[in-house]
């Protein structure tokens, strides 16, 4: 059986690095964004990434308290999944912490509101919407004419439902 790991060793872009030289990097490869952290201390930050096809698979620490915001990310979907620590996402006049193992998926037109704690690692992958609009025409659906747009019910504190405005 062979066995791969996409975000290895070679993945490794950042290693125990500055948090806004990651930021930077994050913001030119994975998508536009901005960071706050506390003036105290000096976190160190790690970044995984790798290009497949025309997706982007990313794994990060900021190795601190960061609040990661931005404007819509406009031309891509971000899809995290929280691997430790916590996040608190805020929007759509919602809140809601997540764990490890749950995750996160964010629309083009959807503003980033993210707060992450000390240990918290995230995956991201980054999915264009050229992607889905393609999916969508080779599979003769229906698209909206924009970016197919995902939404999030709040069932519990652990289940999120996803639905999508495209996949009728």
């Amino acid at each position: 059986m062979m066995q791969a790991q996409l975000l290895s060793q070679r993945s490794t872009i950042f290693d125990q690095a500055d948090p806004y030289a990651v930021s930077g990097y994050v913001n030119q490869h994975v998508g536009n964004h901005c960071i706050l952290m506390p003036r105290a201390g000096h976190p160190l930050a790690s970044l995984n990434h790798r290009k497949f096809a025309s997706l982007d698979l990313c794994r990060i620490s900021y190795g601190g308290s960061v609040r990661v915001t931005s404007g819509a990310l406009e031309t891509i979907y971000h899809l995290q999944v929280l691997l430790r620590g916590n996040c608190l996402w805020r929007g759509h006049g919602q809140e809601h912490y997540f764990a490890p193992g749950e995750l996160l998926l964010i629309n083009p037109d959807d503003p980033v509101d993210l707060t992450y704690s000390d240990d918290c690692e995230k995956f991201i992958l980054k999915v264009p919407t050229t992607l889905l609009e393609s999916v969508c025409d080779e599979q003769r659906w229906r698209y909206p004419g924009r970016a197919c747009g995902f939404w999030r019910t709040a069932i519990s504190s652990m289940n999120w439902k996803v639905s999508s405005t495209c996949w009728r």
